[in-house]
């Protein structure tokens, strides 16, 4: 088998939890178990600046492996698309590009130029049906649903951790901690939640990569914040679940205007954990209101409380919820996810 490159922002084996970072390093760990190490041609776009040295990777990619599958940012689309497009018409490479976020469908009706230049590739991946039907609607021929999944350990059983929903709650925030993932309004409605019910009714943990940009609003946020929230750090994607079987329910409010489909959901399921999530974007595709989570309307704080309330005041509905989330995580096992992929770079 010629081999198959890889180009994306993997990290330089850092420890980093964004998106961008999990999805590539997921699909780079589902071809090399598939296909073996050997036929991967790795490009790691993380801290580039030599665009030269990326410029005759990306060359010697289309000369001589069968696929290129691309992973880039909205930046750097714009920059590798066009490139890429005219370039091979010098060679026969498929070139596969593998979306990130849910922002896509709306970016190429702004860039007509990335537009044209992604009809010329041999398939497009997004992570949920209805921007697989958008873009089919602006003409694009080949058009694949590859959600994102996890590599659980076997290990994990559907009886998870906890089997008893009781004082104190604890809550979870799994995302990157920026304002519009909707941190200062689960900070809000959890205090609002202990000042009614009382201090030792819930605890709220948050983690993830804090953007350096808005590091001054989430210190003055946790220095303003009673000792029940706490800011917990980075947890390696590997180690997440293992994380989040130590709570109850994870609380993903965003308002984010990139959000796809959030793979810290898929974290959740496979812990056991119910998610209370904001009706916004394309939540109400991953999250399906009263059977893995609830959904509330988006940056509506007493909407948020009453749905975080419906699972405190009915201890047996949080049980056949997280049931329900165990279920679902077995849809997002590679060999389901990653099945499409594979079956484009063989033909």
């Amino acid at each position: 088998m010629k081999k198959i490159a890889i180009c994306g922002h993997f990290g330089n084996n850092s420890p980093k939890l964004d998106g961008q970072t999990i999805r590539t390093r997921t699909i780079l760990e589902g071809i090399i178990q598939t296909y073996g190490t050997h036929v991967v041609y790795k490009i790691d776009t993380c801290g580039r600046k030599n665009q030269l040295l990326l410029f005759f990777r990306l060359l010697y990619a289309l000369s001589q492996c069968s696929s290129l599958l691309i992973l880039p940012a909205q930046n750097a689309l714009k920059i590798e698309a066009p490139f890429l497009s005219l370039l091979n018409h010098l060679f026969r490479c498929k070139i596969h590009y593998v979306a990130i976020g849910g922002w896509l469908p709306d970016y190429l009706n702004k860039h007509w130029w990335t537009s044209r230049a992604l009809y010329s590739f041999h398939a497009i991946y997004v992570q949920l049906e209805s921007m697989r039907r958008r873009l089919m609607e602006m003409n694009y021929k080949r058009v694949y649903v590859l959600p994102n999944f996890r590599f659980f350990s076997d290990s994990l059983s559907m009886s998870g951790k906890y089997e008893s929903f009781e004082q104190p709650y604890r809550f979870v925030i799994f995302s990157r901690v920026t304002k519009e993932k909707g941190i200062e309004d689960a900070v809000k409605t959890i205090r609002r939640l202990n000042t009614e019910k009382g201090e030792h009714y819930s605890t709220l943990d948050i983690y993830g990569e804090v953007n350096p940009e808005q590091m001054v609003w989430f210190n003055t946020l946790m220095n303003s914040s009673p000792k029940y929230i706490a800011y917990k750090g980075c947890v390696p994607y590997q180690k997440s679940v293992e994380v989040l079987r130590n709570y109850h329910i994870m609380l993903f409010p965003t308002y984010y205007d990139g959000e796809g489909f959030a793979g810290s959901i898929l974290d959740a399921y496979a812990a056991g954990l119910p998610v209370v999530a904001s009706d916004w974007k394309y939540n109400s595709e991953v999250v399906q209101d009263g059977e893995t989570g609830f959904l509330f309307e988006s940056r509506n704080l007493d909407d948020f409380f009453e749905k975080i309330c419906k699972f405190t005041s009915d201890p047996d509905l949080w049980n056949v919820i997280r049931m329900n989330c165990l279920r679902e995580s077995l849809k997002y096992k590679p060999e389901i996810a990653m099945k499409v992929l594979l079956n484009q770079l063989c033909c």
